[in-house]
């Protein structure tokens, strides 16, 4: 194709004379673009319920039964009914054959559908309820992530006569039968202390209350987490005056006040106030405030302890305390704050000039290595004959155990240094707060019992990578997964194998996957590689042999589509060609104006 550069120009010219047409059809596509779709707003939420279900074997020699998962939703939206609603809710499948086999659903009053997995209620909605069928001989969970409950909502999910705060607690255990399970909008919790007198203090001189929300209410200190409040008043230089202190306290903040954003704090709201004017501060020289939390149940909620700090409310906004700090004549800091976490009664504190409303905030746990909330230790390893969430623990090699707390966009890694173990660590992005999330290494004496297949090649190591949280092995969960593992240099000599045929296949919907696997190291014992997963569980390192390289090296990885760098070299002009295009589907749109 021979073109002039004047007829390029002519092309060009005429374009810019419609400017204008371009500018309104550019404006129409901004407006497109950015007008909200139907259904995000600030109205609609949704909370997701995984149900978890490891089966055991009827005796010892059967393998048992694979896990079952069922991912449920409720929440609410503008556009909702309370019946079923095509465009919003999710029909469920219909009851399993086998009648010890996990079910769970929401029963929906429809004359053709009667049965949900997902249950979307209009915004006024307070209460869903939900069926769970619990296999016999088997361990079932049920999981939620508190984080993703909306911080102006409280839910109190009731299972057997126990009632559960969804914001406190992320986990329930359900037991062999049938369950019908309810899940409230509850009412927030406001306890207000009677006027507490502080009696006159004497200059330079001090006065302690401390109160225990445990003999106040004992269900409000155990969804809160917090214990105990404590505040010493110390004069200055001058006597103050006796004064009465009111006090409340809520798991909800106060009427006009915005909940606690940008942190994870436990739900609890502190207000205190006196019955004097203002001027009764001015002979106070510190207002020193202590609120006493559980340890257990601060960690539960996957909050890092040494992240804590009470957040004041003023100006229309939560703030940290640690702003212009004052130093006083004794060396107390004025308006710092803190944790001490490392004492029997572990608490946070702050140095007040006087008394206002406060909370509570915190950082969810990082990926750094430290001790598991849930478990109780960072890691754990045993030798053959382990159990594991399915795999028969006859086939089981080594096992280990890793926990690290999860939170969303900061990259997560899960070593493992047991000698025998050929996986050495995993890596991911993940896409939700989760809190204490714990992995389970199993590395095996055979192909995994899950995988009906064995694959092609000559097989080093299976493998099996289990999370503890319902559904995590799915990637929709997370990105950037990644995982490394080491290979024998013995076992390579002896099996004749080519070092760059080792590959790492991963078993799923009934074949096993090639994943793309790369040399990372080697050294006199082994050779290290690194591989690119889209999700996990059953996994096999497999190589090939030096006489079977050229025939099975276009079969190691699967084809990767064509860049569009070789369609360039393979088409001349191809930029050129591609560039008229553009200009002349703008021209006919312009002609056809």
């Amino acid at each position: 194709m021979n073109i002039q550069f004047s007829d390029l120009k002519k092309l060009v010219n005429k374009i810019v004379e419609k400017k204008a047409i371009l500018s309104i059809v550019c404006c129409i596509l901004l407006m497109v673009c950015i007008t909200p779709v139907s259904g995000e707003t600030e109205d609609a939420w949704q909370v997701n319920l995984v149900f978890d279900s490891f089966q055991e074997s009827s005796d010892d020699t059967t393998p048992p039964p694979p896990p079952a998962r069922y991912n449920l939703t409720f929440g609410v939206h503008p556009d909702a009914t309370h019946g079923f609603d095509r465009d919003l809710d999710k029909i469920a499948p219909p009851p399993p054959m086998d009648d010890n086999a996990l079910e769970v659903y929401f029963p929906c009053d429809h004359e053709t559908v009667t049965r949900l997995v997902d249950n979307i209620r209009p915004v006024d909605n307070t209460e869903w309820e939900l069926v769970a069928k619990a296999p016999e001989d088997s361990d079932v969970t049920v999981s939620w992530d508190i984080w993703s409950i909306p911080p102006h909502k409280k839910f109190i999910l009731e299972l057997n006569g126990e009632q559960v705060n969804m914001k406190s607690q992320g986990r329930l255990s359900l037991e062999s039968g049938k369950h019908d399970i309810t899940i409230k909008l509850g009412p927030f919790t406001e306890i207000s202390i009677d006027l507490v007198q502080v009696p006159e203090i004497t200059a330079n001189s001090s006065s302690t209350t401390s109160t225990n929300l445990r003999d106040i209410s004992r269900n409000f200190a155990e969804d809160t987490g917090i214990e105990k409040y404590e505040y010493t008043i110390r004069s200055g230089s001058n006597n103050t005056r006796s004064t009465n202190v009111s006090v409340n306290i809520s798991d909800a903040p106060p009427r006009g006040t915005p909940p606690i954003t940008g942190t994870h704090a436990p739900p609890f709201y502190y207000t205190m106030g006196i019955d004097q004017d203002d001027d009764w501060y001015n002979d106070v020289e510190e207002v020193h405030l202590r609120i006493y939390y559980n340890k257990s149940t601060i960690q539960n909620m996957g909050i890092d302890e040494s992240s804590l700090r009470p957040l004041r409310y003023t100006d229309n906004e939560w703030i940290l305390l640690d702003i212009a700090p004052r130093t006083l004549s004794d060396g107390t800091v004025l308006y710092s704050s803190g944790v001490d976490a490392d004492v029997p009664e572990p608490y946070v504190w702050a140095n007040l000039s006087r008394f206002s409303t406060y909370g509570i905030g915190g950082d969810l746990q990082s990926t750094e290595d430290h001790t598991s909330a849930l478990s109780g230790s960072g890691s754990g390893s045993g030798g053959g004959g382990g159990g594991s969430a399915g795999e028969h623990y006859e086939n089981i090699d080594v096992v280990e155990v890793v926990s690290r707390s999860i939170s969303s966009g900061v990259p997560a890694e899960y070593s493992f240094t047991e000698h025998d173990m050929s996986l050495t660590s995993i890596t991911f992005k993940p896409l939700q707060n989760l809190g204490s999330l714990e992995v389970r290494a199993e590395t095996l004496h055979e192909r995994s019992e899950f995988a009906n297949t064995d694959p092609e090649g000559l097989v080093y190591k299976h493998f099996n990578v289990w999370f503890d949280r319902a559904g995590f092995t799915e990637d929709q969960h997370y990105e950037n997964a990644k995982i490394e593992f080491k290979v024998d240099n013995l076992w390579l000599q002896e099996n004749d194998i080519d070092v760059d045929t080792i590959r790492l296949k991963r078993y799923t919907e009934g074949y096993w996957q090639n994943l793309d696997t790369t040399i990372q190291d080697s050294d006199d014992i082994w050779h290290y590689f690194v591989a690119d997963t889209p999700a996990f569980l059953q996994f096999a390192i497999i190589g090939y042999q030096t006489n079977e390289k050229s025939e099975k090296s276009s079969e190691i990885l699967d084809p990767e589509p064509e860049d569009i760098e070789d369609i360039e070299e393979e088409i001349p002009g191809f930029s050129i060609l591609l560039g008229i295009s553009i200009l002349l589907t703008l021209t006919l749109f312009i002609k056809r104006k």
